[in-house]
């Protein structure tokens, strides 16, 4: 009796000593995938951070390119109105006016195109550096993404199991309910109230 207790107890010590061994070997296990996944996901933080940081510094120098040809094109169209305003002031005539305006226009449409040229090449430049600097970020970006929808395409493709149709129980049609309609009494019966009345 004591010799089966004794195997008993010491089965049950065994058996603990495995269930321990077992949880903590899945949980260095857990702990070991959690700290790979981590490590893992500090490249794609670092590439963001960087991506981050460039596209910030485009668009500051961008924005001080742009503020300078905007400050340039205020500049000019203040010295083209100030000139105007001085050939107006010096006119002898009102025609002499009138044409040294429309001798003027020519220029100041020639400044505005310049204007407008340069400002769309900073725009265009912009354009250019965050595009480059957008695909350069998508060009190192980890390859799990891609494997991922190639797992979703393996899976796709395979065959689905059909389910069995569900065989539906015939249901008898119901006729037509008819509505009763109230049926006319005979003529003779009329007759045979009316004379009681007359009577």
């Amino acid at each position: 009796m004591i010799a089966k207790i004794e195997k008993i107890a010491e089965n049950l010590k065994l058996e603990s000593q495995r269930i321990r061994h077992d949880a903590v070997a899945r949980v260095r296990a857990f702990v070991l995938d959690t700290a790979g996944a981590i490590s893992r996901a500090k490249n794609p933080v670092r590439q963001i951070g960087s991506t981050g940081l460039k596209l910030n510094a485009i668009s500051h120098k961008s924005l001080e390119k742009l503020l300078k040809v905007q400050l340039t094109g205020l500049e000019e169209l203040v010295d083209g109105g100030a000139h105007r305003l001085e050939m107006a002031a010096n006119a002898n005539s009102f025609e002499a006016l009138v044409k040294s305006q429309i001798d003027a226009m020519p220029t100041t449409r020639d400044r505005a195109i310049a204007h407008a040229r340069r400002t769309l090449e900073v725009v265009r430049d912009t354009g250019d550096e965050l595009s480059g600097v957008v695909k350069q970020s998508i060009a190192g970006a980890p390859k799990t993404a891609s494997k991922a929808k190639a797992k979703a395409r393996t899976a796709a493709r395979k065959p689905a199991t059909r389910k069995k149709p569900v065989a539906r129980k015939a249901t008898a049609k119901k006729a037509p309910v008819r509505k009763a309609t109230a049926k006319k009494a005979p003529a003779s019966r009329k007759k045979v109230a009316s004379r009681k009345k007359a009577a």
